[in-house]
């Protein structure tokens, strides 16, 4: 999947209503090439976390 791809549902389901926490899993260093599932799993955690702030969920 693409940034895109997951950010777009993650971005939803934080727009929907209070979210408890978020969990990353199934990422294995070892095994990433050019640290681009290092780089998407950031962003996403950044995006995730810029969308409860929008919505007011944190930093109030």
């Amino acid at each position: 999947m693409t940034f895109d791809e997951t950010a777009d549902p993650v971005r939803g389901i934080a727009l929907k209503g209070p979210i408890a926490g978020i969990n990353l899993f199934e990422f294995r260093p070892g095994l990433d090439m050019n640290r681009l599932t290092a780089s998407t799993a950031a962003l996403l955690v950044i995006n995730f976390t810029g969308t409860l702030a929008h919505s007011g969920q944190i930093g109030r």
